[in-house]
């Protein structure tokens, strides 16, 4: 399976405690398959609160991407994070994978990782 560079975009929620210093982590699924787990890390302190950080990584070409998984291994002082949203911008063409939710063992339902489908 070929590689293509995937630019992947977060949106902290805007909300007390929304951001995390925990490792993020994504895989992008389509219409051809699947992306190994790859971290989302730059040279930015990424995750804040109201912050859009912005990623450029490569993968695993998997066609038209239908659905992600998103998450973070829940380490750091401050793990909790709500995401509102990613996007990933593959092929000429950026897909939006709404979540308006929590990431954290003690934060909202519990989960650190969420499977989020393309609206």
């Amino acid at each position: 399976m070929s590689k293509i560079e995937y630019e992947v975009t977060t949106y902290t929620g805007d909300r007390d405690f929304a951001g995390t210093d925990a490792n993020v982590y994504i895989y992008i699924r389509g219409t051809e398959g699947s992306t190994d787990q790859i971290f989302l890390d730059n040279d930015e302190n990424n995750f804040e609160r109201g912050k859009v950080d912005f990623f450029r990584v490569v993968g695993q070409n998997v066609g038209t991407p239908k659905q992600i998984t998103i998450g973070h291994d829940n380490s750091g002082e401050h793990a909790g994070w709500y995401l509102d949203k990613a996007t990933v911008r593959a092929h000429g063409t950026t897909y939006t994978f709404p979540c308006d939710n929590w990431f954290g063992k003690s934060d909202g339902d519990g989960k650190t990782e969420r499977d989020l489908d393309a609206d």
